[in-house]
């Protein structure tokens, strides 16, 4: 049985700084006191980052979304992780502090930009800076 991809790309390229190496190495303790890698909460995050433009309707009001971003909640991502809601905004913050994502918060929804992402390739076709530049 061949397996099924479950990431929207093929391959990935990353521009990662050097504390963003560090932290991504390290790792974060659950509620129930296990250890979670860090680079494991990112790839979970990088899974739901779209390729294409288009609305995302998976949570209760949908957001327009450019290639590179994905719409989130702390509060899910929280319980996804078994983490306190605290902990998985200091958690977001300190991406944002290395050079990994960019946040953006409103009352409508929140999206995160993956800053780290230079380009991807689909099995359609591949994206690089130019075509994601403008996120």
């Amino acid at each position: 049985m061949k397996q099924q991809n479950i990431n929207p790309f093929s391959s990935i390229s990353l521009k990662l700084t050097a504390d963003a190496i560090e932290w991504l190495s390290g790792t974060t303790t659950d509620n129930d006191g296990n250890e979670i890698r860090n680079i494991d909460i990112f790839t979970g995050l990088l899974k739901e980052m779209r390729t294409a433009a288009g609305y995302d309707g998976t949570y209760r009001r949908p957001l327009n979304l450019k290639p590179g971003q994905a719409q989130f909640s702390e509060i899910g991502l929280a319980e996804r992780w078994k983490l306190g809601r605290k902990k998985m905004h200091n958690i977001l913050s300190r991406m944002v502090a290395v050079g990994l994502v960019e946040i953006y918060n409103s009352r409508i929804g929140s999206v995160i930009t993956f800053s780290c992402v230079t380009g991807w390739e689909t099995p359609d076709k591949p994206i690089d800076d130019s075509e994601i530049n403008d996120r």
